[in-house]
């Protein structure tokens, strides 16, 4: 098998790890501070998606929806249909 040539992209990455290293404390703690600012939407939608599916899984386990059958729909849909769930022959062994 062939490889592209990734050495452009290690040596850029090796030259930000040195830019980096060459900030002061203050400038490494501002820049942590910008990337948890642009990661706050992504975390909260985390968030509500997991108590999503807490809700779910404990409204299962005390009876309401019935069988496991179920459950496994309800993850399907919660996982927003992973690779594997796209399979007709998974799909059709579950309904």
């Amino acid at each position: 098998m062939i490889y592209p040539d990734i050495s452009d992209i290690l040596a850029r990455k090796e030259e930000q790890r040195r830019a980096v290293r060459r900030r002061s404390f203050g400038e490494k703690i501002a820049m942590l501070e910008r990337m948890r600012e642009r990661l706050a939407p992504l975390k909260r939608l985390r968030e509500e998606r997991r108590a999503k599916q807490k809700a779910r899984r404990q409204s299962h386990s005390s009876g309401e929806e019935g069988s496991n059958r179920n459950c496994r729909i309800d993850a399907q849909d919660s996982l927003g249909a992973a690779p594997g769930w796209r399979s007709p022959s998974l799909r059709s062994a579950l309904e």
